[in-house]
């Protein structure tokens, strides 16, 4: 302890407190940072309005130092445990949605092949009129020119957590496999949602779209939903 005039000075408790508090905030995740830095800043002022009969100066500016960073580095704990909690829940609700606009698209495309016996391809182009330049990319889009959905746009609209295309499989010539997939979303994490040929929604993870042959597939861009 400090001497004044040969005495010993006192030191101030809430400076001590506060560079205990501070060091205990590293193992507590930041539990203690805030006690450390209230403490530290009311030790400081107690200090100064005591002038020389009061020590712990030095004690006090450890305990803010070690508080402010005891509280950054329990921020960044915290946030580093939470963050990818958050973006999980997020793509389960993204998925959850992702899967119901493929059953209403399912509804579209079982009421198409109800009318038209096949589903939406290129080659209908040549049979039907009204599909007319709805080839490619704009595939679908016979789905409404068709009267099976009003705005297949609107369906295929997804949000900015989503990536790449959306995957149409045409069907192909005496092919009716239930278990064929006709229409795949864009990434979702590491997950993809497909409607299969017998309208039937499943989530399909990285390793199983890797053994998806797309090559006689349509990639359609996916347009931007707005939240």
């Amino acid at each position: 302890m400090p001497m004044i005039g040969g005495e010993e000075k006192p030191r101030s408790a809430l400076a001590t407190g506060s560079l205990v508090c501070g060091i205990l905030g590293f193992p507590t995740m930041g539990l203690t940072a805030i006690p450390a830095i209230i403490t530290g800043h009311m030790a400081r002022r107690s200090i100064k309005r005591a002038g020389e009969k009061l020590g712990g100066k030095g004690i006090a500016l450890a305990g803010l130092i070690t508080g402010y960073l005891a509280l950054v580095v329990g921020i960044a704990a915290v946030a580093g445990y939470i963050a990818p909690r958050l973006l999980w829940e997020r793509q389960m609700a993204d998925r959850r949605e992702c899967m119901l606009q493929l059953q209403k698209m399912g509804a579209a495309f079982f009421q198409f092949e109800s009318k038209y016996g096949t589903l939406p391809s290129d080659e209908l182009v040549t049979h039907e009129p009204k599909f007319s330049g709805l080839r490619g990319k704009k595939v679908l889009e016979q789905l409404e020119a068709a009267g099976a959905t009003a705005n297949v746009g609107g369906f295929l609209a997804l949000p900015k957590t989503f990536s790449g295309d959306w995957y149409y499989f045409p069907p192909e010539s005496g092919s009716a496999n239930p278990s064929e997939i006709v229409l795949m979303s864009p990434n979702i994490g590491t997950y993809r949602v497909a409607l299969r040929r017998d309208f039937s929604v499943r989530s399909l993870s990285e390793p199983k779209v890797a053994q998806i042959d797309r090559s006689a597939a349509v990639a359609i861009p996916a347009p931007v939903k707005a939240r």
